[in-house]
């Protein structure tokens, strides 16, 4: 296999996935609401691009378990078959074959040996209907060489409008070549160099057809004069080309043709990035960040020794600057590689739906938070186990009474420096929870989160997953306990305040002070994280955490100031450790470890209630250190 023809399966399982994830939502919202045209009208669109895309990958087993699945929503479109749970669930089935399969396309090109068996499948149910699309019904018209459609047209007179010019490239075909389909690939990257491409005779998709043609006629739009065009072609493809201008039908150009077009298409673009990339782009953020502090760390001390006010002012001014450059660089990095969870909450809603299906289950299913954020690769790692938990326990648990559901919700919040989402379900079999929690929580370690299981209300439980946001840079308030630095994410910083050891008291073993008038609960972080050091319980800062009905003071040896750090989570060897979510590098060099101010709060209100405070997290400090 070429290098060319790794890099076409590997983009193409790539887009694959994620126009497949696509369908699968479609398909809910079509499930919802089975007469929307819009919807149809999306899905078939988004499966039309999957098969011409698989074409050109030469992947001919995906590409026609696609038609059929095409061939099943046409039916839909024309009337010939009405929604029924059992269309959408071959339609899922279906999908999630193709899923399944891209893997082995990205590896090697290995097509899931199941695909042909699925295909058969759909289009012998489909004739035991009686049902079959028209293949008229849409067909597009023939202008010359070119089979052009009316979305063609439209994309023709957009180009017309913006004074573009259309010519026709002919190629000539090595029918003798063993792989055509990577051949075509290179031909239309090369072209979109020169210009946007229309359409192609034969048509791309075609890749049997085009390998017995003489030539590749490729229909392209451009501003440039031919003589270019000749030039990108001939040089990018190594071969002979001929160019002439064309001059379309007067029903293949539509009229208003921009309006007609999705805002998307008309004014952007779109770069497919690999999360590498993006990851070194964070690290680089992340550097430039230390490196800035230093800087003005350093420029101050020159400023100084020399007694030069003006040299201090104009440095600050520029630290300034430079944060805030490096801020914005960071945001439009993060924004990159953010995704809603609703990628996770569809693919509970489609396991929830195959159990309700399959074993005749009543199950409601709640969501609220889909557009929280997370990291994609978080995301991508979760989707998996966080849906097949639910589906276990679905299939497990002891129905409720008669003509109840059986209900499920799920919610996700944004938690200071953590995305935290809670899964309520009954309670059911001890033994089957347990498996079934041990496997998720296996999974959640491995990217650095942490489970919990709380009781909720009635018979229910709640599994309560926090992930960090691993690799993002975050404003904290730094301070020093006992010599170590710890960070508190300053969103969870109510207020600051000094401590004096006389204004505290002991009530009930805990030491409280006086805060406008309520007794504020005082929490020793050097106590709680075994950091050896000075006595604090003889004074130092207090760090208000909390909301208005539950708030704690930690207490810490002094305040460094407010600072932006880039945090990653610490290895999973250390997810028990509650009090610390994470660790960062500072500007001076130094480590820090980055606090879970919420777990702070929970064993705070153990230990009111009398339990020991977070006994489980007094690991040596300096071996959670060594994962900085």
């Amino acid at each position: 296999m070429t290098d060319a023809r790794d890099e076409i399966l590997r983009v193409f399982a790539q887009e694959a996935s994620d126009q497949l994830e696509a369908l699968q939502g479609t398909l809910l919202d079509l499930e919802e609401d089975p007469d929307s045209r819009p919807l149809l009208r999306q899905f078939m669109r988004t499966t039309h691009t999957l098969k011409g895309s698989a074409g050109v990958a030469g992947l001919v087993a995906t590409s026609d378990l696609t038609h059929a699945v095409e061939s099943v929503m046409q039916c839909l479109w024309e009337g010939q078959l009405n929604a029924s749970a059992e269309i959408f669930d071959r339609l899922s089935q279906a999908l999630d074959l193709l899923g399944r399969g891209l893997p082995g396309i990205a590896a090697g090109g290995e097509e899931h040996r199941e695909l042909d068996e699925m295909r058969l499948t759909l289009e012998q149910w489909l004739r035991d209907l009686g049902a079959a699309p028209e293949e008229e019904i849409h067909a597009p018209r023939e202008s010359e060489e070119f089979v052009l459609g009316e979305y063609d047209a439209v994309r023709i007179g957009v180009l017309l409008d913006e004074g573009k010019r259309l010519c026709r490239v002919a190629l000539p075909v090595d029918g003798e070549s063993p792989d055509t389909g990577a051949w075509v690939a290179r031909v239309l990257r090369v072209m979109r160099k020169a210009g946007s491409v229309v359409a192609t005779s034969p048509p791309a998709p075609d890749i049997d057809r085009i390998r017995k043609a003489t030539e590749l006629l490729v229909l392209l739009g451009t501003d440039r004069p031919a003589a270019r065009v000749l030039e990108i072609v001939e040089a990018g493809l190594e071969l002979s080309a001929r160019i002439d201008d064309y001059r379309p039908a007067t029903q293949d150009v539509a009229p208003h043709a921009r309006q007609k077009l999705p805002r998307a298409i008309v004014s952007e673009r779109t770069v497919r990035v690999e999360m590498r990339v993006l990851d070194e782009l964070l690290r680089l953020a992340g550097e430039l960040m230390i490196s800035r502090d230093r800087f003005a760390r350093t420029a101050r001390e020159i400023s100084l020794h020399l007694g030069d006010r003006t040299l201090g002012a104009e440095t600050d001014h520029s630290a300034a600057q430079l944060a805030n450059l490096t801020s914005d660089l960071q945001d439009a990095i993060m924004q990159a590689r953010m995704v809603p969870v609703a990628r996770i909450f569809r693919a509970i809603k489609r396991r929830l739906r195959r159990v309700a299906r399959q074993e005749g289950r009543a199950v409601l299913f709640e969501s609220t938070g889909e557009q929280t954020e997370l990291d994609k690769s978080l995301a991508d790692a979760l989707i998996d186990p966080v849906a097949s938990f639910a589906e276990r326990l679905a299939s497990t648990q002891a129905l409720p009474a008669e003509g109840a559901p059986m209900g499920i919700a799920i919610a996700a919040e944004r938690r200071w420096n953590q995305v935290v989402l809670t899964l309520t379900t009954p309670t059911g079999t001890a033994s089957k929870e347990e498996e079934a929690l041990l496997a998720l929580e296996g999974a959640i370690s491995l990217v650095g989160g942490r489970l919990d299981r709380r009781e909720a209300d009635g018979d229910r439980m709640a599994i309560v997953i926090s992930l960090p946001l691993t690799l993002v840079i975050i404003r904290v308030m730094m301070t020093l306990v006992g010599g170590e630095l710890f960070a508190f994410p300053i969103e969870a910083v109510r207020e600051t305040l000094g401590l004096d050891a006389a204004e505290t008291e002991q009530i009930k073993g805990t030491r409280v002070v006086e805060l406008r008038g309520v007794a504020l609960s005082l929490l020793f972080l050097g106590e709680v994280l075994d950091v050896p050091g000075k006595d604090v319980q003889g004074g130092g800062h207090v760090l208000v955490v909390g909301d208005e009905d539950v708030r704690v003071g930690v207490v810490v040896d002094r305040l460094l100031g407010i600072r932006d750090v880039v945090i990653k989570s610490l290895s999973s060897r250390f997810s028990h450790i509650s009090a610390i979510s994470g660790s960062v590098i500072s500007g001076d060099e130094q480590i820090a470890l980055i606090v879970d101010a919420e777990a702070l709060l929970r064993e705070a209100m153990q230990h009111a209630a009398g339990g020991q405070v977070m006994s489980a997290s007094r690991a040596s400090t300096a071996d959670r250190r060594q994962t900085a």
